[in-house]
C-alpha cells in the first residue's frame, strides 16, 4: 500500500487533472489528430485505479464492483474479437469505445472512495462542479467573441470547419463532440439554477447572483451551439427559474434590497441587449431557417424532426441487428454488427 503522504499527493494530482478536464477536451479539438483526450483519459484512469486499489487501509465493496465492471466490458470486447470478427482495427475501435463507457463509473468510484476516506470534502466536490460550469461556458463563449472555433452545423458536413473558413450555423468552441457537450451544458444549467435558488432561500444574495450569472452564461452557450435540445431546455428552465427566484426573494429580502436588485437587473439588460442582439440575431435567424428546412424535409413528421431523424436510424438499426450473424449477442450485450 502507498503511504499517507503519497496518497495525499496522488489525490491532489487527480483533482487537478479533473479540474482541467474541460480545457483538455477543448484542446483536443484545437489540436486534432494528437489524441490529447485519449492520453488524458488513460492517464487519469490509471491514477484513479492506483488510488482506489493501492491506497488506504482497506478496499471498499464499490472497488470490487468497479473491477468486475472493467473486466466484464474488456472481456466482452475480447470475446467479440476472438469468436466473431477477428479484425484488429475493429478491436482497437471497440476497446476505445469501451474505455469511454467505463470512465464514468471509474470517476464515480473515485469520488465515493475519496469521500469515504475523507481525502476530499463535499465542499470541494461542489467547487469542482461549479468550476466545470464556468469553464464550459467560457470555452464556448470566448471563441465566439473572437470569431473562432468550430461551426456546429457546417454546410460542408465535416463537423470541423472553423468559423470564418466556411458556412454553417452555430459554434461549439473547439470541442469535438457536440451532443455530449450540450448534455453537459443542460446538466449544469439545472445545477447552477438550483444552487442559485438555494442561496436565495438563505438570503445569500451575493452567491445567489453569482450563480445566476453562471446560469445565464450557460444558456448563452446553449444558444451559441444552436442545438435544439440545448436551446429548448435552457429557455424552458429560465421560464421556470425567473418567477421562482422572484417569489423566493420576495420572502427573504427587504423592499430596499428588491429595488436595488431590480435596478441592477434592468441596467444589466439595457447594457447587454445591444451586444446580445448583435451577436445572436444572425445565429437565431439561421437556426430558425435551418429547422424550418428540416421540418419541411421530413414532411411535417414531428417525431423525425424532434429526433433529427434518429428514429429512422433506430428502426433501421434494429432491423440490421435482427439480420446479423451475432444477433443474440447484440441483443444481450451490444457490439459490432456482423453480416
Amino acid at each position: 500500500m502507498v503511504d499517507s503522504k503519497s496518497t495525499i499527493s496522488l489525490n491532489k494530482v487527480i483533482l487537478f487533472l479533473l479540474v482541467i478536464m474541460p480545457i483538455v477536451e477543448s484542446l483536443n479539438g484545437l489540436l486534432l489528430g494528437h489524441h490529447i483526450s485519449d492520453i488524458y483519459r488513460a492517464g487519469l484512469g490509471l491514477l484513479i485505479l492506483v488510488y482506489i486499489f493501492c491506497t488506504g487501509k482497506y478496499l471498499h465493496k464499490q472497488s470490487f464492483e468497479l473491477l468486475f465492471l472493467l473486466l466484464l466490458y474488456i472481456g466482452l470486447t475480447m470475446f467479440q474479437f476472438i469468436f466473431f470478427h477477428g479484425d484488429i482495427t475493429a478491436f482497437k475501435s471497440d476497446l476505445k469505445t469501451t474505455t469511454r463507457i467505463i470512465i464514468t463509473p471509474l470517476y464515480y468510484a473515485y469520488f465515493y472512495v475519496a469521500l469515504v476516506r475523507k481525502d476530499i470534502r463535499k465542499a470541494e466536490l461542489v467547487k469542482l462542479l461549479t468550476t466545470y460550469a464556468i469553464l464550459y461556458a467560457v470555452l464556448i463563449i470566448t471563441p465566439t467573441l473572437f470569431h473562432t472555433g468550430y461551426i456546429t452545423y457546417d454546410y460542408q458536413g465535416t463537423g470541423f470547419v472553423m468559423v470564418g473558413h466556411g458556412t454553417g450555423v452555430g459554434s461549439k468552441g473547439f470541442f469535438v463532440e457536440i451532443n455530449s457537450l450540450v448534455g453537459i451544458l443542460v446538466i449544469f444549467t439545472f445545477y447552477t439554477g438550483q444552487r442559485a435558488l438555494a442561496f436565495f432561500k438563505k438570503g445569500n444574495l451575493k452567491n445567489g447572483v453569482q450563480f445566476v450569472l453562471i446560469l445565464l452564461s450557460l444558456v448563452m452557450a446553449e444558444i451559441i451551439t444552436t442545438m435544439k435540445t440545448g436551446i429548448v431546455v435552457g429557455v424552458i428552465y429560465l421560464i421556470y427559474f425567473l418567477p421562482r427566484s422572484f417569489f423566493v426573494l420576495r420572502k427573504v429580502i427587504t423592499k430596499k434590497q428588491r429595488r436595488i436588485l431590480a435596478e441592477l437587473l434592468s441596467a444589466l439588460i439595457v447594457v447587454l441587449s445591444p451586444f446580445i442582439y448583435q451577436g445572436f440575431a444572425k445565429e437565431v435567424t439561421l437556426f430558425i431557417q435551418r429547422n424550418q428546412y428540416f421540418f419541411d424535409l421530413f414532411d411535417g413528421n414531428l417525431l423525425k424532426f424532434i429526433t433529427s431523424s434518429r428514429s429512422v436510424f433506430l428502426e433501421k438499426t434494429f432491423k440490421s441487428i435482427n439480420r446479423a450473424d451475432n444477433s443474440l449477442f447484440l441483443h444481450l450485450f451490444g457490439g459490432r454488427l456482423l453480416h
